[in-house]
């Protein structure tokens, strides 16, 4: 109850502040709107961070310039009270690009006018661990975060050198407080599919151009070998689905190559090489897909989006992998099951038990052939 109570104080104290400050007849902090903290123009915003005892997040601006594409790099630091020091970076998503634009320019829900120290101290902003920093037009704003509101979890912030109360967006906070899951760019590409509409594959030492027919029109749409449009031949299209099922699981460091975050590796193999191509037949992406043998084998990702090298999950990329090889024309791959150790010694190979059994993966129809080859089904 006492925290309950601590809460409501703290909100009649904001509908109070406000209240006066619209009294006082200040137009630009009307209580019923929202506030303009900092100006700053979208192409000014440099960097911004959310700094803590035991976490740093930094989300910087790069590229922009040149005619190159802007886009979010995020870095997450955390120094733990125990245990090592991690570093953790990663392109950041749309909800990243989104969250720049809360901040540039800066709002806030409203302000509550200058407060008197003692209650600087009840709102935690004297001496506050928790800090915002903006970066914007070659200077730094940085802003004390306190307590946070009952309910909606908004939090009361102030310049750290002083000046009025604000009342910032909980989404503001939250989002960098889970950058690794709320922020970091997960899918492999941005552009749609329906803006494809040939994609040029390379795969062991072969190449295929797929066609995209009806692509603007979900419910026709398919994939068909560019040189004959008129077969139909469903093995394309699954495994183009299956492609596009990949997601990025966790980044390399910035130049780092495949493989660089194991202990111990072999041989490192480019599985397959894809380029998106639009109507005019500008790229729109690439995706390289390498393995890495190891104990069990690993698979590492580049595209447009990512930027440098991420680990995908093994299964999905796997079967990428093994059903490559009839998109080009190639046979399927077929595996042998290990023989299996039983109770009393044998083998499942001994001749008292089935021998192992050859499964060829799915979408074994040779890519000419017409009808269903459904590569894009589990092994």
């Amino acid at each position: 109850m006492r925290g309950l109570w601590h809460h409501v104080a703290l909100a009649a104290l904001g509908v109070g502040a406000a209240w006066w400050v619209y009294r006082a007849g200040d137009a630009e902090e009307r209580s019923d709107e929202e506030v303009v903290v900092l100006e700053c123009e979208s192409s000014a915003l440099r960097a911004f961070e959310l700094v803590t005892k035991q976490r740093r997040t930094r989300v910087e601006a790069r590229g922009g310039q040149g005619g190159t594409e802007r886009y979010f790099w995020v870095t997450v630091e955390r120094t733990p009270e125990q245990g090592e020091r991690t570093r953790e970076s990663f392109v950041g998503s749309k909800n990243a690009e989104e969250l720049a634009g809360r901040l540039a320019p800066l709002r806030a829900i409203r302000s509550l006018g200058e407060v008197q120290r003692n209650l600087l101290s009840e709102l935690k902003l004297e001496g506050a661990e928790t800090h915002l920093v903006i970066e914007c037009g070659g200077k730094t704003h940085r802003y004390a975060l306190g307590e946070t509101t009952f309910g909606s979890g908004d939090r009361y912030a102030r310049l750290a050198n002083g000046g009025p109360v604000f009342l910032l967006s909980s989404e503001i906070v939250r989002d960098l407080e889970s950058a690794e899951f709320r922020l970091m760019q997960r899918e492999l590409h941005r552009f749609e599919r329906r803006e494809v509409e040939t994609v040029l594959v390379k795969a062991h030492g072969r190449e295929q151009t797929l066609l995209q027919r009806h692509r603007l029109d979900p419910d026709r749409a398919e994939w068909v070998d560019a040189d004959t449009p008129d077969q139909r031949n469903e093995l394309y299209g699954n495994w183009l689905d299956r492609v596009g099922r990949l997601r990025v699981q966790s980044y390399l460091a910035p130049d780092a190559a495949p493989g660089s975050d194991l202990t111990e590796s072999a041989g490192r193999t480019t599985v397959v090489e894809i380029a998106y191509r639009d109507p005019r037949g500008r790229q729109l992406g690439r995706l390289e897909l390498v393995r890495v043998d190891a104990a069990e084998p690993q698979y590492y990702a580049r595209t447009e989006t990512t930027r440098g090298w991420v680990k995908v999950l093994r299964s999905v990329a796997q079967q990428v992998d093994d059903d490559a090889r009839p998109v080009v024309g190639l046979d399927p791959v077929t595996r042998t099951e290990a023989p299996t150790t039983r109770s009393d010694g044998g083998t499942a190979s001994d001749s008292r038990l089935p021998a192992p059994t050859s499964v060829t993966t799915p979408g074994a129809a040779s890519p000419s052939a017409s009808g269903s080859s459904h590569a894009g089904h589990a092994h």
